[in-house]
Parts: C-alpha cells; structure tokens; sequence
C-alpha cells in the first residue's frame, strides 16, 4: 500500500522505498482491507500504525480520522 508521506522515513523496510504492506491472511487483515475500502469510498484521510524494523513495512493497523 502506497500513502501520500515518505516511507523512507518510517522505521522499517517499505518495499521499494515506497510500499507498506499487509495481507487478508495476516491477523486483522481483513479489518485493515475493510478500513481502507472504506476510507476510500468516503473520501476520507487514514492513519496507518506500521510494525517498527518490520521487512516490508509490515501494517500493523490502521485507524479513519474522523472528518
């Protein structure tokens, strides 16, 4: 999952420098795709909690700010 802020500055391994990465299979995994989806059908702003010095950024949760 790409964002709008620099994953080189977070402190773990994004995937190209740019991604960070989550899978349905993961624990929460299909709660974090439901919170994305829904974020981006509402139009609104997510904050994404990634697992510190996690290969591939590891996504560890994410929250909807409330508009």
């Amino acid at each position: 999952m790409g964002t709008s802020g620099d994953e080189r500055l977070m402190t773990c391994d994004a995937v190209s420098d740019v991604y960070s990465t989550f899978r349905s299979t993961d624990a929460g995994g299909d709660m974090i795709f439901s919170t994305l989806l829904a974020a981006q059908l509402s139009n609104k702003k997510v904050f994404v909690r990634t697992v510190e010095s996690s290969n591939e950024c590891k996504i560890a949760y994410v929250t909807l700010d409330k508009q």
